[in-house]
């Protein structure tokens, strides 16, 4: 239940986040961030969100920088947007006016036709899922649609077919 993005920049992977079971403290959240290289794995000290799981990274190529949002942490579903900025290895708090609610368990994608990033779907903060899809402009969050056509669902697959210009999503919960 981590999240992972290609830093463009950095030219590397980066990972956020996660969970993990403790004895006897059972699961915990997870806050670190780490860099693939190519060849190995290292921590990234730097400050950044609070931890979770079921949040999803995107690289957004119009902004150069990996957009991150919401998720679980433990306690609370969350519906802050952070940008991780590589070319100065660190996270960055948005605050848009306008942003959707709370969810964990989405998808997220970059339509490179479009230069933007879309989100669909999701677990609510009531435990109910979403079928709503929204737009990052990289500054603001966009409603496209309040429901989209498929029904609402959690823990589906979501890519972007550059080939075709098209997002493909696929199965997931209700």
């Amino acid at each position: 239940n981590h999240a992972m993005g290609y830093d463009e920049k950095r030219k590397t992977v980066i990972l956020f986040g996660g969970l993990t079971i403790k004895v006897p403290g059972g699961q915990i959240a997870l806050g670190d961030t780490w860099e693939w290289n190519g060849s190995g794995w290292s921590q990234l000290h730097v400050e950044g969100p609070d931890p979770r799981w079921g949040h999803k990274m995107v690289f957004d190529y119009n902004m150069g920088a990996i957009v991150l949002f919401g998720g679980n942490n433990g306690k609370t579903i969350l519906d802050d947007t952070w940008i991780w900025e590589g070319s100065s290895a660190s996270w960055r708090k948005m605050s848009p006016e306008i942003h959707p609610s709370a969810r964990s368990n989405y998808g997220m994608v970059y339509d490179s036709m479009r230069g933007r990033v879309l989100m669909f779907g999701g677990l609510s903060a009531d435990k109910l899922p979403l079928n709503d899809l929204w737009e990052w402009d990289g500054k603001e969050w966009i409603l496209i649609m309040e429901q989209a056509p498929p029904k609402p669902r959690y823990n589906h697959g979501f890519a972007y077919d550059i080939k075709r210009h098209k997002s493909v999503l696929f199965g997931g919960a209700d």
